[in-house]
């Protein structure tokens, strides 16, 4: 099927887009949701990730999951030498 300005698609072909369309849009939301997920969880306090229910968003964003990585996995420091 080619892309032209003056090609009409017939109902039954609008339709089928249509639910291809919401069919891919749930499986990326399928896909992406957990990876946001880590990535929100990653943000928030531990206390704050432990509420049930839990937010969708960080109330109180934090880094400190991050800086206690790099502290007790000095991985810059690993690559750094030689």
């Amino acid at each position: 099927m080619r892309w032209s300005s003056s090609a009409r698609l017939s109902p039954r072909a609008v339709r089928e887009r249509i639910y291809n369309y919401i069919l891919f849009t749930a499986l990326a939301l399928f896909v992406l949701f957990p990876l946001y997920w880590m990535l929100n969880t990653s943000f928030k306090s531990q206390t704050e990730s432990m509420w049930i229910p839990p937010s969708m968003f960080p109330k109180n964003f934090t880094m400190v999951a991050y800086q206690n990585f790099f502290v007790l996995f000095p991985m810059a420091a690993t690559f750094s030498t030689h």
